[in-house]
């Protein structure tokens, strides 16, 4: 059997990222196919073991090389400006040195990708003379920005803009025209003036005719713009089964989903291979601290100080008895007002314990239709069909809730409560 070389280039703190990218792409590759090279500075011997351990469970091999960081000081790339990306993002700088001499070719991989089918087909690709392979840029539109081409020589025609999350090496063709730290002595070069340095430099020396291209539906599919995209006859994946299918690495540039949950359907995906790895509950965590973080902050716009924990307290009261009776208790008519995810979160946990009867009523202003078996109320038609009841409107949109609430509260009689969602669940917790 053929193998396949791949490498990455990570920090310790990425490294249950990493461990996702790899189940994924080992999963979906034979046993035994894959030579793993983490290139890293700082990776301790747990995150060694960790992905030891995983990569022998599928029959592969992984090395570790290690980069001596204060190669970077004096780097023009590595500067106060670009500190939100690691400096391992250079380090790609060095793979021509850095792998062996015995390899002749390698795929490199960000951590923010799925590998959805087998990498055969891409790393068996005829390269021909060419020195790299990529996908025109999503993010781009597939263009090198008219800002940008200030640095590009002046005799440049070709402005095809390249990613550089997958980049496929052919390292013989490389180190045939070109010294080893070629890469590395060309950075003090050019004046490149944003943050995604290295891609740029990827595109500057290698964009004009040495990039083998590849199809960017199948290789490196940019989920997370595909709303941006304006590209003429563009193709994006209409549904997550179709993306499924046709796609082979799907790449989440910009937006992790461990930094935004699920809010795009094709993270899913990637939530699908983070259950199967020992950090799934830290993930969970990692996600509410951010989405509590955000709240809270959107919270103190508007001049609110509000203890936040509703998706914590949606997770802690799921399925229990004590939400069951203390929602049993609730005297008041319930409604809903807001259809979104909160009032979707908020109906499935009546639901988990065999309340959603309690929820009589629901109201939006943008929506009409159904909702669960309900017909979807505007404002006007609130008043007349709560007239004489005690009744109570839980508020579910997060933007602003606390401002929302009170301007809602003023224009309702007295016998009608009007509460947010997170201080309704707080209310109740405070019961417990």
């Amino acid at each position: 059997m053929a193998v396949m070389n791949v490498c990455v280039t990570v920090n310790s703190k990425y490294m249950r990222y990493l461990y996702t990218m790899l189940l994924s792409l080992y999963k979906n590759n034979n046993k035994g196919s894959i030579f793993l090279y983490v290139i890293q500075r700082d990776f301790t011997e747990k995150d060694k073991k960790d992905i030891l351990d995983l990569t022998e469970k599928y029959g592969n091999h992984v090395e570790y090389i290690w980069v001596d960081e204060h190669k970077f000081d004096s780097m023009p790339a590595h500067r106060e400006d670009r500190e939100n990306l690691s400096l391992e993002i250079y380090f790609r700088l060095l793979i021509p040195e850095l792998i062996p001499d015995t390899v002749d070719r390698i795929l490199m991989l960000d951590v923010d990708v799925v590998v959805n089918h087998s990498i055969k087909e891409l790393f068996a690709m005829d390269m021909g003379e060419k020195c790299l392979g990529a996908a025109p840029n999503m993010c781009a539109n597939f263009i090198v920005d008219k800002n940008f081409r200030k640095w590009y020589p002046k005799e440049r025609t070709h402005w095809i803009h390249y990613n550089s999350g997958i980049l496929l090496w052919n390292l013989k063709r490389i180190r045939e025209i070109y010294p080893r730290d070629y890469l590395f002595q060309m950075a003090f070069k050019y004046k490149i003036e944003i943050s995604t340095f290295e891609e740029e430099l990827f595109n500057i020396e290698f964009g004009e005719k040495d990039i083998l291209a590849l199809d960017p539906l199948k290789w490196d599919y940019i989920s997370t713009r595909v709303n941006k995209f304006i590209k003429p006859n563009f193709k994006k994946y209409e549904s997550l089964e179709e993306l499924k299918s046709g796609c082979s690495i799907v790449h989440y540039a910009g937006l992790n989903p461990w930094e935004a949950g699920a809010k795009d359907k094709s993270f899913s995906l990637w939530w699908d291979y983070a259950k199967e790895t020992p950090y799934y509950y830290a993930f969970l965590e990692e996600q509410l601290e951010r989405t509590e973080a955000y709240i809270s902050k959107k919270s103190k716009d508007v001049d609110q100080e509000i203890d936040v924990q509703t998706l914590s307290l949606l997770f802690r009261f799921k399925g229990t008895e004590d939400l069951k009776r203390l929602l049993n208790e609730e005297k008041a008519a319930l409604y809903l007002w807001g259809m979104g995810e909160m009032g979707e979160r908020f109906y499935k946990l009546l639901k988990s314990v065999n309340l959603q009867g309690k929820l009589v009523g629901v109201i939006d202003e943008k929506k009409s239709g159904m909702f669960h078996g309900l017909e979807i109320m505007k404002k006007t038609d609130v008043l007349e069909h709560i007239a004489g009841k005690k009744s109570k409107i839980i508020v579910t949109p997060i933007k602003n809730q606390c401002e929302f609430v009170d301007v809602l509260a003023k224009s309702m009689p007295l016998n009608i409560e009007v509460v947010g969602l997170r201080d309704y669940l707080i209310g109740l917790s405070n019961e417990l």
